[in-house]
């Protein structure tokens, strides 16, 4: 038996009235937005909040001061409100014990520890001082700053945030780390030793645009976030699947006229499924990859129209399907979601479009 979640879209004026004074009762509600890529403009920018938690996720909005292969795939830097905030961000974290996070404050590259210019060092959550005169690690001394700092889990994201109080209030720093195992540098940013990076203020980096982000991890965050975003915005559909099973968890839809908007959900969900949708006058199939493609008489008449906006994981299935692609389609439809490698059945009951509810 197909694993299959069916669901008949329909409009009915009397439910929707009845719903819209109910829906109008809640205070602060708002139709959430479906558009899987699309993200409305904020009127105003405002920086984020940064939390030193090893998350990182405040950052996709600084430009890192170094971008690129290695160990150390990311630093970023930028001082604010009399604190030095930084980030790294490791691609491996084999043979990764603690950091070493060196700085120059005076612009000379001659002195201090080992010739490197630096003046200050964060080992764990200690700030050191150098306070020698021959470049040996002796010359260190702890100093009692208060160093916030997180690492995230699997040890590929450190956050530190330092008092620049505690550094003498430096008009310039340069920052220079590295992952440290047996109490030996193992890898460098930037990969020479005694080489420094600018620190720039958090105007200098800061932007309205996920620079923080290479194209590839921005495609990945924003489809991620907007599969896990989905729990809100198709909380507010006021139906979900009945008969639920043990993998087959709901299968949602709602159309504003223009799209139409579907959403699957399941324990695992293979790449072998089909996506059935019948309006009055036509049977169209929708793939994992986003191809939709016209049914007749139970053979694929075209070979497929590929549709922008759509994401599918592990776990669950989105698109996003202009009306104009499908004859016949405006507001009411009908869907099932079919996967081959499943043993699973499930139906919706009878729900409104979006149009019906909000309007």
């Amino acid at each position: 038996m197909k694993g299959k979640i069916r669901f008949i879209h329909k409009s009915m004026a009397v439910y929707a009235a009845v719903l819209s004074l109910l829906l109008s009762a809640l205070n602060g509600f708002m139709t959430p937005s479906f558009a899987l890529r699309a993200h409305a403009q904020e009127a105003s920018f405002e920086a984020p909040s940064f939390v030193m938690d090893g998350d990182g996720e405040e950052w996709n909005h600084i430009t890192p001061v170094y971008s690129g292969g290695g160990v150390i795939t990311k630093l970023s830097a930028f001082t604010a409100d009399g604190t030095l905030y930084g980030k790294m961000e490791l691609s491996s974290s084999a043979n990764f014990d603690t950091w070493h996070i060196y700085f120059d404050t005076n612009e000379d590259s001659t002195d201090h520890l080992y010739f490197t210019g630096a003046d200050y060092l964060l080992e764990t959550d200690i700030l050191y001082v150098y306070k020698g005169d021959s470049g040996e690690w002796e010359g260190l001394e702890g100093t009692n700053a208060i160093v916030e700092r997180g690492l995230s889990s699997d040890k590929k994201t450190l956050e530190f945030a330092i008092p620049l109080a505690d550094m003498g209030d430096p008009a310039t720093i340069g920052i220079h780390a590295a992952t440290v195992s047996n109490w030996a540098d193992v890898a460098d940013c930037p990969m020479t030793v005694g080489e420094y990076l600018v620190v720039p203020t958090l105007e200098e980096v800061l932007s309205e645009e996920m620079t923080g982000l290479t194209e590839q991890e921005l495609e990945a965050y924003l489809a991620s976030k907007e599969f896990a975003g989905t729990k809100t915005q198709w909380n507010s559909i006021l139906y979900d699947a009945v008969n639920r099973n043990s993998n087959l968890y709901a299968l949602k839809a709602v159309t504003d006229r223009e799209n139409l908007y579907i959403h699957a959900s399941a324990k695992k969900l293979s790449n072998n499924f089909t996506v059935t949708i019948l309006t009055d006058e036509a049977q169209y199939e929708c793939k994992a990859n986003g191809n939709i493609f016209r049914i007749k008489d139970g053979k694929r008449v075209d070979t497929g129209t590929p549709v922008k906006n759509f994401y599918k994981a592990d776990n669950g299935f989105e698109i996003v399907i202009p009306v104009s692609m499908l004859e016949g389609g405006n507001d009411r439809y009908e869907v099932c979601i079919d996967d081959e490698e499943r043993n699973s059945r499930m139906q919706t009951p009878m729900i409104r479009t979006r149009s019906a509810i909000w309007k």
